[in-house]
């Protein structure tokens, strides 16, 4: 059997809560898993040619690798991220297969795990309400799954209950037309009458979707450039019992693979 890693060391104060960064667990390398996955995209040739601006510390590394989520999480400790926000794109998908482990090293750090609900294919508003059935079943009984007592205006209890972040609300999934809030609504009236509760955020910058779709609250993926635009004005707009998760981006360049120029912005 080979040797168990050194982990990097617990450093500093107990990291916030409040403070929570978005987290991927796509990346695979065949000397782990067998194949390489997310490193080469289109037509790059990882492990020294892969598809990003930068080149990460850890080089192409494999997610299912201990030794790699715990040098992350240390350094999410580090910065005083008390959350990270697992991309997860349904059951049995590389990311669901990652989440046992996220959740061992993150308790290991201090931190804890809440999920973003990604478009994957078939995913429906009634998947979604099986989606936080089973993330409950396969993982609420962790210490590292995140919970609050937190509540909400369609969810005014204190019970501990989840976190999930629904991306592309606007569209159910990657084939799908575009839906109003009210889709949903159904939907996050179940969650919230599970036993276990549940928050959901959509990432809309349309207030109404609180009220139309029965959301706990909205978040914005990324603001690239406060000089330009309407940044988080739209939150003005958010009822006072409604969660705002405002998302703050250090900078951005994906001109490797050919992004539109306007959405570069550099780090500061």
């Amino acid at each position: 059997p080979s040797p168990a890693p050194t982990l990097p060391p617990i450093v500093g104060p107990e990291p916030s809560h409040r403070v929570t960064a978005f987290y991927y667990p796509w990346y695979r390398t065949p000397d782990v898993d067998l194949y390489w996955d997310h490193w080469g995209e289109t037509n790059f040739h990882p492990p020294l040619d892969i598809a990003s601006d930068f080149y990460p510390v850890l080089g192409a590394y494999s997610i299912a690798d201990p030794a790699v989520a715990a040098q992350h999480f240390a350094w999410l400790r580090e910065a005083g991220v008390g959350v990270i926000v697992s991309s997860w794109w349904g059951r049995r998908s590389r990311e669901d297969q990652a989440v046992l482990l996220l959740l061992d090293i993150a308790e290991r750090y201090g931190i804890k795990v809440a999920f973003h609900i990604e478009p994957y294919g078939g995913r429906t508003a009634v998947r979604l309400v099986n989606d936080v059935r089973y993330l409950y079943s396969q993982y609420g009984d962790h210490p590292a799954f995140y919970r609050t007592s937190a509540s909400s205006r369609w969810s005014p209890d204190g019970r501990s209950k989840g976190l999930f972040y629904l991306w592309s609300a606007r569209f159910p999934d990657s084939d799908a037309d575009a839906v109003e809030a009210s889709y949903w609504r159904e939907a996050l009236d179940a969650i919230h009458a599970l036993p276990d509760g549940g928050l959901v955020l959509a990432d809309e910058t349309v207030t109404d979707w609180v009220d139309g779709g029965h959301f706990d609250g909205l978040y914005s993926y990324a603001v690239l450039d406060l000089d330009e635009g309407d940044g988080y004005s739209w939150a003005r707009g958010l009822p006072p019992d409604a969660w705002y998760v405002p998302g703050v981006n250090p900078g951005f360049s994906a001109r490797r693979i050919r992004y539109p120029a306007d959405l570069y912005a550099p780090r500061r």
